[in-house]
């Protein structure tokens, strides 16, 4: 009988301890996280956001990463690497997920200094949101009678837009209105944009930043050739530097076909700029008779600027409208 009830209460222990065991060697969850990222090329793993910071690692092209910080104009991602944290150039990057949300100046970063370039003064009269995924979620009060801030993102363009800020350890929205516009649109223009989470928004800010680069340099250029064709001399001792386009990934742009016709158009406008500044350079290489010019010379350099001046006319009568074509306004 004893042997009966000893055995049953083994068999009790074990049929307990099992579950418990499983328990113990459960797979514990993975951590989730805000944004991933996909490198597009080999790229270097640095210690810090910046090229001066220590090169960790070089991650392979095609590797999707964990994204846990950001800098404040969204140029460098901080990621987990192995067993690593370090920091990636944005501009290797592809990303699915909420890139606004990440943390500003990253996850216990390597020390670094600085400069606090966009802040506003938030007081507790005007009507600030918290934030939910990455957009302005509830009005809530802010307890703080006033606070100067950073401004670490945006929503919107032209003036009527929202603002985000960290503070506390927590980010906000406060529409531009509650500053009563004192402060000019154009100070936030290079602030990361909420549709940052989209390929679109990326893609779209740099069509927008080159084509004003781009128009700038067009505008020198067109001056020479134009003081040029009627007579006038030119100086040699400055010439213009060529005009660069962006960087954009191809997988991007088949995502975002809408865009890919201002793509073309800004990159037509672009080199053929190129074209009338090589030809002034060209020209002014030369030595003694050689610089002095043709009709026909002349006359190639003004058609070069004629076709980028089609194109940057399209590109300023196209580019504002598709901005409503992006989908952190229409989601």
């Amino acid at each position: 009988m004893k042997h009966i009830i000893l055995c049953l209460t083994t068999l009790l222990l074990i049929i307990i301890a099992v579950p418990a065991l499983a328990q113990d060697e459960a797979t514990p969850e993975a951590p989730s996280y805000l944004a991933y990222v996909t490198t597009q090329d080999f790229v270097t793993l640095r210690e810090g956001p910046g090229t001066a910071f220590k090169r960790l690692d070089i991650i392979p092209s095609s590797t999707t990463l964990p994204a846990i910080g950001r800098t404040t104009d969204a140029r460098w991602i901080q990621v987990i690497y192995g067993e690593m944290r370090g920091w990636i150039a944005a501009r290797w990057l592809v990303w699915s997920g909420s890139m606004i949300a990440l943390p500003a100046d990253g996850v216990n970063p390597a020390p670094f200094i600085r400069l606090i370039r966009r802040q506003i003064t938030v007081t507790d009269s005007m009507v600030i949101f918290n934030q939910v995924n990455y957009l302005p979620g509830q009005r809530v009060t802010f307890t703080t009678p006033s606070a100067t801030v950073e401004v670490t993102g945006r929503l919107g363009s032209g003036t009527e837009f929202w603002l985000q800020f960290f503070y506390n350890g927590q980010y906000y929205w406060v529409g531009m209105w509650n500053l009563r516009y004192n402060v000019p649109g154009l100070t936030f223009y290079n602030v990361p944009d909420a549709g940052y989470v989209y390929p679109f928004g990326r893609i779209y800010e740099k069509l927008v930043d080159y084509y004003r680069r781009a128009i700038n340099t067009y505008g020198v250029i067109k001056n020479i050739w134009s003081d040029l064709a009627s007579g006038t001399t030119a100086s040699c001792n400055f010439v213009p530097k060529l005009a660069t386009s962006p960087e954009i990934m191809p997988s991007e742009l088949e995502n975002e076909a809408i865009l890919i016709p201002s793509m073309r158009s800004l990159q037509t406008a672009i080199e053929n700029t190129n074209s009338a500044i090589t030809l002034f350079k060209n020209a002014c290489n030369q030595e003694g008779q050689n610089r002095f010019l043709t009709t026909e010379t002349v006359n190639q350099a003004l058609d070069f600027l004629e076709i980028a001046r089609r194109n940057f006319n399209l590109l300023s009568d196209v580019l504002p409208p598709t901005a409503n074509r992006d989908p952190a306004f229409s989601n």
